[in-house]
């Protein structure tokens, strides 16, 4: 799985399950029903066993450091203070989204929707075109 994915992913669960959010939990969680991090729902939803140390998922799938990640969703926050990530799952979510876009966008998964017959019929003038 991309981690523009897994960030989506863990942006849904956040919002779905907004109990299971706790900032401080510092780990990838052992199964949905625990309680996560940012960093530790992108884990879990990027595969990883419970229990890794957030550090190493901010190094290991975002290629930063943990601080970096942080400082990262404290800019994508500012529009909304003071409603403030760490402490709300709807706005943890709504900036994991965002972080998502502006750092992953192009690690998004592609979506093939054919060629399109006018391209078709220039390209390919020997192809019969299905109507």
């Amino acid at each position: 799985m991309n981690i523009y994915t897994a960030i989506m992913m863990a942006a849904d669960h956040i919002d779905e399950q907004v109990s299971r959010w706790h900032y401080s939990a510092a780990f990838t969680p052992t199964t949905c029903d625990s309680p996560a991090c940012a960093l530790g729902w992108i884990g879990y939803c990027a595969g990883y066993e419970g229990g890794i140390d957030v550090g190493n998922i901010a190094e290991t799938l975002l290629n930063i450091p943990e601080t970096e990640f942080y400082s990262r969703m404290a800019q994508i926050n500012s529009p909304f203070y003071p409603s403030c990530w760490i402490a709300q799952a709807g706005v943890a979510a709504k900036c994991l989204r965002l972080y998502a876009e502006q750092y992953h966008s192009h690690e998004k998964p592609v979506t093939h929707t054919g060629i399109p017959e006018s391209v078709r019929k220039i390209f390919l003038p020997q192809a019969k075109v299905q109507a």
